[in-house]
């Protein structure tokens, strides 16, 4: 989604702080896609149900490693 059209998105002169949670979700999601392309996985030829297996196991590894996220 283009940041421009997200709706969670505010004009500059209104930007809202990022949250630690939203922090440690943009991590994670940047570790998955990391991982993907290390591992030679196109994110967006996966079936859906092969994506949510993926990303949870994922996020497995990334929880096991940091578990106060």
């Amino acid at each position: 989604m283009n940041l421009r059209q997200s709706p969670t998105s505010t004009p500059a002169g209104n930007a809202q702080p990022v949250t630690q949670e939203q922090m440690s979700d943009l991590a994670a999601n940047m570790a998955i896609a990391m991982h993907a392309l290390l591992d030679g996985i196109e994110i967006v030829a996966l079936r859906p149900d092969a994506l949510t297996a993926y990303v949870s196991e994922m996020k497995a590894k990334i929880d096991h490693v940091n578990p106060y996220r």
